[in-house]
C-alpha cells in the first residue's frame, strides 16, 4: 500500500519515463534539476498534474531543457477562464500535441478565438474538448475542418444543434482525427436498430459508442446481430440496462462475442432465485469499466465476499454501489486486502456479526450492519486517488466508542460515516477528525453536516465560520447557490430562515 507521498513519487517517475520513452535511462543530476524548477509549483506544492500535461506533449522526446519556456507558456492569458488558470484547457492542447512537442502561442490563441466555439454567446469548453479528443496525438486542427463538421445538418435534433450527438461520434473517433464523412454519419443515424418503442434512442447509440471508443465508426451488420441475441431478453423484453452493463466493461474494447456474453451470464455468482441479478452485475461492471470481461474465478471470489444474500434492502445496496464507485475502472480489489481491512473493522461493530456464522442470521439489524461493514471495507480499500486511510476511519468509530453501543446506534453512526465518504471521500473524514479534536461534543452535528451532499469547500466554510447550530441549515440551503453567501450575508438572511 502506497502512501500519498509514494504515489506522488511513482507518478513523477511515470511522467519522466514517458518523456524518456525509447531514449535510455534517466540521469540523476538532470532529473533532480528538472524536478526542482519553480514552474511545477502550484499553491506552494509540486503539481504532478502540471508535469503530466507537459510530459504528454514531450512523450519520447527527452526531458525538457528550457525552464523559461515552460514558465512563459504558463502565463499566457489564453489559459484563464473566468479569471482563473484552467488546467483543463491546457490539458486539452496537451492531448492534441501528445508526443509532438510544445505548441506555438500564436496558434493556441488563434484557435481559442475561433467563433465556432461559441454556443449561446459563450465559449463552450465541452464543444472544444470534443474536437481535441478526436485530434488526440494528431496535432492542432485547422479552422476550415472544424467549421465544416459543425455545419453538417446531421447534428440537428428537433431543429437545434445537438452537442450530445456530436459527442457520441467523437468518442468513437477519439485519437483517429476529426470526422470527415458526413454521408456515413447520416447513414448510421438512419439505421432502424436505434429505435426502441418507435423512438430514436440516444442511450442505445451511446452504449455502442462506448464500446467503440477510439476504434472508429460502427458497422451495421455486427450491431444488428448483437441486438438480436436472445441473452438480452429479461422477462421477455429487450433489456437496455443489461446491454449497458456489458458496454461499460467493454468500453474501448469493441463488440463482445456472443459466446462470451452468454457464458458470463450463466455464472452462478449473478443468480438470485434462478435469475440474473442486474444489481450484482452492475456493481461489478462499474469496477470493470474499460477493462474487458472479467475472469470467472475473480468474479466468484469477490461476489462471495460481498455476500448479497445478506444485503436485501435498497439502502444496503446503495452503500455497496457507492463504495464500489471508488473502484471505478480500477478492477476488482485484492481479496487479501479486503480480508485484512474487514478484520480490522469488525471489532467496532456488534459482536453478533463477528462469528463465523454471520451469514446465516435472519436479523434485519445484523444484515444491515453486514452491508455497512462491507461498504466501509471497500471504501478503506479504495485506490490511491481516494487517499485511503484505515486508521482515520477507526479513529472516527473509536470517538463514538461504538463497541459499547447498541446495533441500532452503531448502524446510525456508520450510516453517517458512509455518507461522508460517498460525498467527500477521505477528505471529509479528515475534516471530521480535525473539528472533533477541537469540539468533541459536536460529533452528532458534525456528522449530520458532512452527510449532506454538498461541495466540501462549502462544508469547510460552515464549520469554521458559523455557530454549530447553523451548520446544517447553511449547507443544506446554500449547496446549490453560486456564489454562496458569506458570513455577513448569511446573518442578514436570519429573519427569512
Amino acid at each position: 500500500e502506497l502512501t500519498p507521498t509514494q504515489c506522488s513519487g511513482a507518478a513523477q517517475l511515470m511522467n519522466l519515463g514517458s518523456m524518456m520513452s525509447g531514449r535510455g535511462l534517466l540521469e540523476k543530476e538532470p532529473t533532480e534539476n528538472f524536478l526542482s524548477w519553480p514552474c511545477w509549483q502550484v499553491d506552494g506544492k509540486f503539481s504532478v498534474e502540471l508535469l503530466r500535461i507537459f510530459s504528454s506533449m514531450c512523450h519520447g522526446r527527452g526531458l525538457l531543457e528550457d525552464q523559461e519556456e515552460i514558465a512563459a507558456i504558463l502565463v499566457w492569458p489564453c489559459w484563464r477562464v473566468n479569471d482563473k488558470f484552467s488546467f483543463e484547457l491546457l490539458r486539452s492542447f496537451s492531448s492534441m500535441m501528445n508526443g509532438k512537442g510544445l505548441f506555438n502561442r500564436t496558434k493556441a490563441e488563434a484557435i481559442l478565438a475561433w467563433p465556432c466555439w461559441q454556443l449561446n454567446g459563450e465559449f463552450n469548453f465541452e464543444l472544444f474538448r470534443i474536437f481535441t479528443s478526436m485530434a488526440h496525438g494528431r496535432g492542432l486542427f485547422n479552422r476550415v475542418q472544424v467549421e465544416k463538421v459543425l455545419a453538417w445538418p446531421c447534428w440537428q435534433v428537433n431543429g437545434e444543434f445537438s452537442i450530445e450527438l456530436l459527442h457520441i461520434f467523437s468518442s468513437m473517433m477519439n485519437g483517429r482525427g476529426v470526422l470527415d464523412d458526413q454521408t456515413r454519419i447520416t447513414a448510421i443515424l438512419a439505421w432502424d436498430c436505434w429505435k426502441i418503442d418507435g423512438n430514436f434512442s440516444f442511450i442505445l447509440l451511446r452504449t455502442f459508442s462506448s464500446m467503440m471508443n477510439g476504434r472508429g465508426l460502427l458497422e451495421k451488420v455486427p450491431i444488428e446481430e448483437l441486438l438480436a441475441w436472445p441473452c438480452w431478453q429479461v422477462d421477455g423484453k429487450f433489456s437496455l440496462r443489461l446491454l449497458r452493463v456489458f458496454s461499460s466493461m467493454m468500453n474501448g474494447h469493441g463488440i463482445p462475442k456472443q459466446a462470451n456474453v452468454e457464458a458470463l451470464l450463466a455464472w452462478p455468482c449473478w443468480q438470485v432465485d434462478g435469475k440474473v441479478s442486474l444489481d450484482r452485475l452492475h456493481i461489478f461492471s462499474v469496477m470493470m469499466n474499460g477493462r474487458g470481461l472479467p475472469d470467472k474465478a475473480i468474479a466468484e471470489e469477490f461476489m462471495a465476499w460481498l455476500s448479497f444474500k445478506n444485503v436485501t434492502s435498497n439502502k444496503e445496496k446503495m452503500y455497496l454501489k457507492s463504495a464500489c464507485r471508488v473502484f471505478a475502472s480500477a478492477g476488482v480489489p485484492d481479496p487479501k486486502v479486503l480480508a485484512d481491512i474487514d478484520a480490522a473493522l469488525r471489532p467496532y461493530f456488534a459482536e453478533d456479526i463477528t462469528s463465523d456464522d454471520e451469514y446465516s442470521s435472519d436479523s434485519e439489524d445484523e444484515q444491515s450492519e453486514m452491508g455497512q461493514l462491507k461498504a466501509l471495507t471497500l471504501f478503506c480499500a479504495a485506490s490511491a486517488k481516494w487517499q485511503r486511510n484505515l486508521v482515520e476511519i477507526q479513529q472516527v468509530l473509536a470517538a463514538y466508542n461504538t463497541t459499547s453501543l447498541s446495533q441500532t446506534a452503531v448502524s446510525t453512526i456508520v450510516d453517517s460515516l458512509l455518507q461522508i465518504l460517498a460525498n467527500h471521500g477521505q477528505a471529509g473524514v479528515r475534516l471530521w477528525l480535525e473539528h472533533h479534536s477541537r469540539q468533541p461534543d459536536s460529533r452528532g452535528r458534525l456528522s449530520a453536516a458532512l452527510s449532506i451532499s454538498a461541495p466540501l469547500a462549502l462544508a469547510k466554510f460552515a464549520l469554521k465560520q458559523l455557530p454549530e447550530s447553523e451548520w446544517q441549515d447553511y449547507i443544506a440551503l446554500c449547496k446549490n447557490l453560486l456564489p454562496t453567501p458569506d458570513k455577513e450575508q448569511w446573518q442578514a438572511l436570519k429573519p427569512l430562515r
